[in-house]
Order: structure tokens, then C-alpha cells, then sequence
């Protein structure tokens, strides 16, 4: 073996022993900040710790938002429902509840739908009129009884609700 062939052999291990001994003998931490040295020099097992201690208040606590009550004057001493205007006795001769379709299902045999709540079929009575048919998209509904002046009874569709 050549003494070239041995040196080629001996220069990595002497450049692998140079870089682990260089930083030792060269002072690095010149170059480091106080807080970079406490870095180094951190060992967990020096922390300590402290139990915890319960909470004690001193003083009144008070809340950082103020609640301000608006004052009761300006405000209408009587209901608004006897405020509001009334429409005359004649214009509304009975009044009856509003009827709100919900939903209509119809398939091969039934026709049925949900009305204020109530599921109901043809033929069957809601709020004193008896339901006539049941449509696609509205309710057709006629009075049960004739009314004793000899008018016809009366008829009205109910569409159902359009949901926003």
C-alpha cells in the first residue's frame, strides 16, 4: 500500500476529529446573545415548581359593563292591543282561525295534508268546512252547513305555505 493510498485513508477520520474538537477549542459563545447563553445552560430538572395555591380576592369585584335601566316614561301605560286601531263589527261578521297548509302529500290512493298542525284527508272537517279536495299546491274547502238566509255555502281555496 502507497503512502498516498494510506493518506487518502486517514484524511476523512482526521477531518471528522477536527470538527468535533475545533468548537472546543475555539470559544463560541462570544458570539451568543444573554439570552442564547441561558439556552444552553437549560437542565429541566433545575425548574421549580410550585403547588397551587388557591385564589383569594381582595376588594369588591365589579362588573366592567354598566347596565343602564331605560327610564319607564315615554312608554304607553295601557296595552297597545287597546291602542291599536279596531276595525268595525261589520267588516269581520266571524272570525275564524287562520288555516295554514303546511305540507300535501299525494300518491296512487291517498290525497292528504297537514293543516295547522292536523293531519286531514278528503272529506274530513277543519274549522267548520269540510275538506272537498286536496290538490297539488292547494286545499279546496266548503261550508258544512248551508247558511239560513238560503245563500250558497260557501267555498275557498287554502294554497299552501311558500317557504322562504
Amino acid at each position: 500500500m502507497g503512502r498516498s493510498m494510506k493518506i487518502q485513508i486517514a484524511l476523512p477520520f482526521l477531518f471528522i476529529m477536527t470538527s468535533l474538537l475545533l468548537p472546543k477549542l475555539i470559544n463560541f459563545q462570544l458570539a451568543l446573545t444573554p439570552n442564547e447563553m441561558r439556552l444552553l445552560k437549560f437542565v429541566p430538572e433545575k425548574i421549580d415548581i410550585y403547588e397551587r395555591q388557591p385564589l383569594t380576592l381582595s376588594g369588591d369585584l365589579k362588573s366592567p359593563v354598566e347596565i343602564v335601566k331605560a327610564p319607564a316614561k315615554g312608554f304607553p301605560s295601557i296595552p297597545l292591543s287597546a291602542v291599536a286601531p279596531q276595525t268595525p263589527a261589520e267588516a269581520k261578521p266571524h272570525l275564524e282561525p287562520a288555516l295554514k297548509v303546511s305540507m300535501i302529500v299525494l300518491s296512487e290512493g291517498r290525497r292528504m295534508a297537514i293543516v295547522n298542525g292536523l293531519v286531514i284527508k278528503e272529506g274530513d272537517s277543519v274549522s267548520g268546512m269540510r275538506v272537498t279536495k286536496i290538490e297539488k299546491n292547494r286545499i279546496l274547502l266548503k261550508e258544512v252547513k248551508p247558511s239560513p238566509d238560503d245563500k250558497p255555502a260557501e267555498t275557498r281555496w287554502i294554497y299552501l305555505e311558500e317557504k322562504k
